[in-house]
């Protein structure tokens, strides 16, 4: 599995980007991204079951024209996941066609004009295998934490039934690919990749929408290590604002940059 996972992530000279207006997109052969967008406010991306088909239809088509592998997804009634991997390094190309397409079928079948999603596709590269296994749990998940079913297996708007041989695949779905992350070996993976899903949680984490990112909370982070080393892995890998981390340790923005000057230097 360490030696798959090698071979499918390249090293980037910036590991941990800072979201920025029009940030512009990390894209490489082979590369797997958590994918989200999310509908304008007052609008629904998916509002009745032939909205929901009408994108897994375009998904499919998407999926087979870009060489994309799809490991996990699931649509909500005002945003959608995707776990994927791209081949051929064309994720703008991807979704600008998956999000324009499914826009203009909508807008054509219910007669409205303009934009559907919020803005650009949000989306977060991933490069440990430990986070693409949370993130296929945050994934299978999320029609629970938003209240919709009591089980991920009742939604049906998932991948997740699938996975799990509870109904049939879709050709598109990559369910293999997806089961090497959880077990490298033949035989009852489907199991193992179950049981992991269930199992609890140790770690507090919040979503941000805003940078798609499933990340631990910072009383999670402080609780767990020296302040100094806390803020540099806040800041730098989480990609928490220096004011976001100033306010929850009382401190000033300028007390917060002089203190990760000093602890990259002393690294």
């Amino acid at each position: 599995m360490v030696n798959k996972m090698n071979n499918i992530y390249k090293l980037i000279e910036t590991p941990y980007t800072f979201y920025m207006a029009r940030q512009p997109r990390i894209q490489y052969e082979n590369a797997i991204y958590h994918v989200m967008s999310h509908s304008i406010e007052e609008q629904r991306f998916f509002v009745k079951k032939e909205d929901f088909r009408l994108f897994l239809g375009i998904l499919a088509k998407t999926q087979k024209d870009y060489c994309l592998k799809i490991f996990a997804y699931c649509l909500l009634n005002n945003h959608y996941h995707v776990l994927l991997q791209t081949p051929l390094a064309n994720l703008g190309q991807a979704m600008q066609y998956l999000n324009g397409v499914y826009a203009r079928a909508c807008n054509g079948r219910k007669g409205r004009l303009g934009h559907l999603t919020q803005r650009r596709y949000n989306y977060r590269l991933i490069e440990e295998q430990d986070y693409f296994q949370v993130v296929a749990r945050y994934i299978a998940f999320n029609p629970v934490k938003a209240g919709l079913v009591a089980k991920p297996e009742d939604w049906l708007f998932s991948s997740y039934r699938a996975t799990l041989g509870l109904s049939k695949p879709p050709r598109f779905l990559d369910i293999e690919g997806l089961l090497d992350f959880f077990s490298p070996w033949r035989g009852p993976r489907a199991d193992i990749y179950s049981a992991f899903l269930k199992e609890t949680d140790t770690i507090e984490r919040e979503f941000d929408e805003h940078l798609v990112l499933l990340r631990p909370t910072l009383s999670h982070i402080f609780g767990s290590m020296e302040r100094d080393m806390a803020i540099w892995e806040a800041v730098r890998r989480w990609e928490y604002r220096h004011a976001d981390v100033a306010d929850f340790l009382g401190l000033r923005r300028s007390a917060i940059s002089k203190i990760l000057q000093k602890f990259t230097k002393s690294a």
